[in-house]
């Protein structure tokens, strides 16, 4: 484990492969193993050894919540859901394995599940920004838009500085025609990361909404320098400094 923990993986491989010569029937053995194939990254030689773990432990829940994971990082979700589901029946008021699941079930498309384990999760721990901000995503993808600015302002109350949740607050924010608002979220992220295209992207987006088109064309024109291939911005771009220009003239004409 210490090996693991220093990535120092071949090494951690040989000596769990030492300690399985002596005793090929100890479940941890196995299970350590696949920890260290699976940081490795050998997702499916890693399934293999935590396979064989719950085969001699099948009752220990930590051995099928890690033989989901791995399922989830090699795509095969309904396997994954299987085996969190059994280490959740063993143990439930782990909040990981319910943040997890969800997780799963929103790869699955069961998306009113999904809300369920992030809900679960955070019942368990509600302090926990990034349980706030999967839930806040998934339900502004159920257009439970009241909900999701719920879960997002809480994910950016606990975690200030993550620009991606500021981001995703002000698209819920601006879907619900609060521009304002969803400018300063768009603001904010740009602050934390102001080399991130899509950010600029989003606040052109809240300025064109409130019509002022002389800011929304500068922040799609700093989108488009960001990021040369953002079609959708050169898209936005050349609808808007029509609209500006059109205004300008209409203030000249008045």
């Amino acid at each position: 484990r210490v090996l693991r923990w220093l990535e120092r993986y071949d090494e951690a491989v040989v000596a769990v492969g030492r300690a399985l010569e002596l005793a090929p029937d100890l479940a941890p053995a196995h299970f350590e193993l696949g920890q260290v194939l699976r940081a490795r990254g050998n997702n499916q030689e890693a399934l293999v050894a935590f396979r064989r773990a719950l085969e001699l432990e099948p009752e220990e829940p930590n051995f099928s919540r890690q033989a989901g994971l791995t399922l989830k990082d090699l795509g095969r979700f309904d396997e994954a859901a299987a085996e969190l589901e059994s280490s959740l029946s063993l143990q439930a008021e782990l909040p990981e394995t319910h943040f997890e699941l969800g997780q799963v079930y929103e790869a699955q498309g069961r998306l009113d599940a999904a809300v369920a384990e992030y809900q679960a999760a955070l019942k368990l721990q509600p302090a926990k920004a990034l349980y706030y901000a999967h839930l806040g995503d998934l339900l502004r993808r159920l257009k439970r838009l009241e909900e999701g600015t719920t879960a997002l302002r809480k994910a950016v109350e606990l975690e200030p500085g993550r620009p991606e949740w500021h981001n995703s607050l002000g698209d819920t924010l601006l879907l619900q025609e609060l521009g304002t608002e969803a400018l300063q979220e768009f603001q904010r992220a740009m602050e934390l990361k102001p080399k991130e295209a899509v950010y600029h992207f989003n606040a052109g987006l809240a300025y064109k909404k409130m019509r002022r088109y002389d800011e929304a064309v500068s922040q799609f024109n700093r989108a488009v320098k960001l990021k040369t291939d953002f079609v959708e911005a050169y898209k936005q771009l050349t609808a808007v400094t029509a609209l500006a220009l059109i205004m300008r003239g209409m203030r000249k004409g008045a």
